[in-house]
């Protein structure tokens, strides 16, 4: 087994000068929107009032027609090492019980995003980090990043949905091994065993942009078509998949950016989709 370095709620406190809350900034990058977790000397720790700014970026996003994805990371060569324990000693139950109900609705809004979200991950993706990891549709990599579900240490549970998506995501085999011990893997042993979809040995940020610029010829329209019929269709039967399928294209064969997909592939020239 390969030693790696544990970053201790120690290391994280002494980063953090004065009462730091962090920021959630969003830009837009053409067809893109780029989510960032900005709290660099805390490495990103989450706070209720980040966690609160995500949930507005998200739904403002979701509402925007003419993005094609979002991608997001954290600054300062971390991903985000969690939440910040800290809040925890001075809360009670019911604030503690809240803040994970709140972080368990964010990190669902962004599982139920109609575009793809692709975390960019460098450094530590630990707790709470790697659950907003995992509820985005990819994850890329730095192949010396880091993950970790160390809650059991600290004598809680993952809370905002690490317990039931990371099962579905690589069996529960290797979701008991990882969230029952706490332990901490490497980026080429998280792509193994499915966590990881690519490795990079650049910025991720910047292979995950390239990665979404394939997508970017296409219909708003269509690529929000497709992605609702694979994203739900996954969860259920064949059968009922298919006609899910059959239903959303029914719903876009209508639409002007099919006429002008077909009449620029015609005419041998670049589409001019309007996302209707």
């Amino acid at each position: 087994m390969v030693s790696i370095h544990m970053v201790s709620q120690r290391e994280i406190e002494n980063r953090i000068e004065g009462p730091e809350q962090g920021r959630v900034i969003f830009e837009r990058n053409g067809d893109l929107g780029l989510v960032r977790l900005s709290r660099p000397k805390a490495l990103n720790t989450i706070t209720p009032s980040m966690m609160e700014e995500l949930g507005t970026i998200v739904d403002a996003a979701a509402e925007e027609k003419t993005l094609k994805g979002i991608i997001i990371s954290g600054e300062g060569g971390h991903f985000a090492a969690g939440i910040d324990v800290t809040l925890i000693l001075n809360a009670d139950a019911g604030s503690i019980r809240r803040a994970a109900d709140k972080g368990r609705d964010v990190l669902n809004r962004v599982a139920g995003m109609p575009i793809p979200v692709v975390a960019a991950i460098e450094g530590s993706c630990i707790g709470g980090g790697f659950e907003l990891a995992l509820a985005c549709h990819m994850r890329f990599a730095h192949h010396e990043a880091t993950f970790a579900l160390p809650e059991v240490k600290l004598g809680l549970i993952p809370g905002f949905g690490g317990t039931q998506r990371l099962p579905r995501l690589v069996g529960m085999a290797d979701a008991l091994g990882l969230i029952l011990s706490g332990e901490k893997i490497k980026a080429t042993h998280a792509a193994r065993i499915g966590i990881v979809d690519r490795l990079c040995d650049g910025n991720p940020v910047e292979e995950a942009v390239d990665f979404m610029s394939t997508i970017a010829n296409g219909s708003p329209l269509a690529l929000r078509a497709a992605f609702r019929a694979i994203k739900d269709g996954v969860r259920l039967s064949l059968e009922d998949g298919l006609a899910l399928e059959g239903q959303v294209f029914g719903e876009i064969i209508d639409s002007t950016d099919l006429l002008e997909g077909v009449k620029a592939f015609m005419e041998k020239r670049s589409p001019n989709f309007k996302g209707k």
